[in-house]
């Protein structure tokens, strides 16, 4: 299978990262997608590929040639970093991903969900953007605080294992 890894590349730069910081975000993209996917599979970085290649380029002529590459792959992988969600060329990718019945990988539940809910707010037929962004990051607030609880109720389950471990280890010795 080939898979086509997303990374953010336009808008790292939007916020002041250098092409080195992109170019680090591409490769733990690749290392995520290395993780989930055999080792039979070929993992494309469209990044890693075109950030130097075409960089004189339009961003409508490289995500053209981004289109293309995914067109040839079996799948879309979307990491879970820095930038991605922000990324609009990630977002087009997942677009066309759907569009031309690719199947569609997320390193994370909570990646998912966002990317889902974020299409769900834009199927909506509205000019409000800003109150969609602004639903949107609630969504991705209460999403996290969900996760937070989630991880503070293992770790307290954790906890009485280890204090059970402790009294019982302590019974022994006595």
């Amino acid at each position: 299978m080939r898979v086509y890894v997303a990374s953010a590349y336009e808008t790292a730069l939007k916020y002041g990262k250098d092409k080195k910081f992109v170019r680090d975000l591409a490769l733990k993209a690749l290392d995520q997608a290395n993780q989930k996917f055999d080792s039979s599979d070929e993992l494309f970085s469209p990044v890693l590929s075109f950030m130097n290649k075409h960089e004189d380029k339009s961003r409508d002529v490289v995500m053209q040639l981004c289109f293309d590459e995914l067109r040839q792959c079996d799948a879309l992988f979307v990491p879970n970093l820095k930038y991605t969600i922000l990324s609009e060329g990630v977002k087009d990718e997942f677009e066309f991903a759907i569009n031309n019945g690719k199947e569609i990988f997320f390193e994370s539940l909570s990646m998912w969900e966002i990317f889902l809910r974020r299409r769900e707010y834009q199927k909506k037929d509205t000019k409000d953007t800003k109150s969609n962004d602004i639903a949107l990051l609630k969504y991705m607030i209460e999403i996290q605080n969900e996760n937070l609880k989630f991880a503070f109720e293992k770790l307290a389950f954790l906890f009485s294992k280890v204090e059970d471990i402790h009294k019982s280890l302590k019974e022994d010795h006595v």
